[in-house]
């Protein structure tokens, strides 16, 4: 069965091109999850769109991202902690704390998106990256404070 790939497949081919695939490979996975169609006259033109249609929205949101992290360029997170006795902090701030903080500075970023190697038990100003998009990175300052 011959197939147009409508996105890179591992150890198929790239978007866009005509391979040949064994027929049930074609039938019953790659086009049912929407990664090839068969290859008929006019879908090579379509497999064509679709691969444009995926690259500007990439592009979109690389764009997108760019302009959030000029904006999170510079920004200090300032996170509010409780401590114990002894001057050490009940728990830890972690990504979805930092993620939150940010929200309410009007900073939308998911906790996936902030690379946090293990959660922060210090006071002091720490810094942080911020993955917004394969190539795009911010850096922000996390300052835990006492309360």
């Amino acid at each position: 069965m011959n197939i147009i790939l409508v996105q890179d497949v591992d150890r198929l081919g790239k978007s866009g091109e005509k391979v040949r695939v064994k027929d049930g490979y074609g039938r019953n996975f790659l086009i049912p999850q929407g990664w090839a169609i068969p290859a008929t006259r006019g879908a090579g033109n379509q497999a064509l769109a679709q691969a444009a249609a995926r690259v500007r929205a990439v592009q979109l949101k690389k764009g997108k991202a760019s302009e959030l992290a000029q904006q999170l360029s510079g920004v200090t997170c300032a996170i509010e902690v409780s401590l114990g006795a002894q001057g050490k902090l009940h728990g830890a701030v972690t990504a979805d704390d930092i993620a939150q903080a940010l929200g309410r500075q009007g900073i939308a970023v998911d906790k996936h998106q902030i690379d946090l190697k293990k959660p922060l038990t210090v006071l002091g100003d720490t810094q942080v990256l911020v993955r917004l998009h394969p190539g795009v990175k911010a850096s922000i300052r996390v300052s835990l404070v006492s309360k």
